[in-house]
């Protein structure tokens, strides 16, 4: 199979996204990123993503987006391969997730993308700004999410002090052995977390995931998991202060 593999690979190499577009051709290119070493699936990727506008259509594409999902199916056991797909989505996660082919590779993406990676594509819902800004809104929502931790902590060791009828004896005890149950700080995006350290930018937030939301309903995209949050923490977060007028937009 190898040798087979190899043959294939030096056929196709150069003409990787042309074959893949192809109908009668795209299982060939699978069969690569599915059987073929890491520099081979490297290579194909590298001619996948020369420029974002190519990548968007092989997503896009009925016979290429498969090629697509092999490679995040391929992601978990590379972090390169991990690292150059989620560098070629960056951008255009809505105008992907909100199209009938290409909503898989976002769902897929989602799932297999662990970490930054993963957390740089979910805050594109929440507006184009943020696949822009990244690195300071995922700075402000790990230091949101490090205090609201704290406040907890504290807030369990002050009811620990209420309980002891404010003798130290049990306190510092009591207060370790309820911290150890607290879950880890978690900076996975969500829209009442971005919301939380962007209060100014509240309507134009709600408004653009709105616009998102109604494109899923529209297009009948609502079997995926990510449609399902993201009305979820939409529906939650509209009916706040300031939502409606975002809410009705959606309706």
């Amino acid at each position: 199979r190898r040798e087979l593999v190899d043959e294939l690979h030096a056929a196709l190499e150069g003409k990787y996204p042309e074959v893949a577009l192809k109908h009668d051709a795209s299982r060939l290119v699978q069969a690569v990123i599915k059987f073929g070493s890491e520099a081979q699936v490297l290579t194909l990727l590298a001619e996948f993503t020369v420029d974002k506008a190519l990548f968007v259509e092989l997503c896009r594409s009925p016979y290429a987006h498969y090629a697509v999902l092999k490679l995040l199916e391929h992601a978990p056991r590379s972090k390169e391969v991990a690292k150059k797909v989620a560098q070629a989505l960056q951008g255009n996660v809505v105008k992907l997730a909100t199209h009938g082919v290409a909503a898989r590779i976002i769902e897929l993406a989602l799932a297999n993308l662990k970490g930054p990676q993963q957390a740089a594509l979910r805050l594109e819902f929440y507006g184009r700004e943020f696949s822009v800004f990244v690195a300071d809104v995922q700075r402000d929502l790990e230091a949101n999410a490090k205090q609201a931790q704290a406040d907890k902590l504290q807030k369990m060791e002050d009811e620990e002090e209420e309980e002891g009828g404010g003798s130290g004896g049990g306190k510092k005890k009591g207060a370790k052995g309820k911290a150890k149950k607290l879950p880890p700080v978690s900076t996975r995006p969500t829209l009442g977390a971005v919301l939380a350290v962007r209060p100014a930018r509240r309507e134009a937030i709600l408004g653009a995931v709105s616009a998102t939301v109604s494109k899923l309903v529209l297009k009948g995209l609502l079997a995926f998991q990510f449609a399902h949050e993201l009305i979820a923490e939409f529906l939650e977060e509209a009916g706040n202060a300031g939502g409606g007028a975002a809410a009705g937009g959606a309706a």
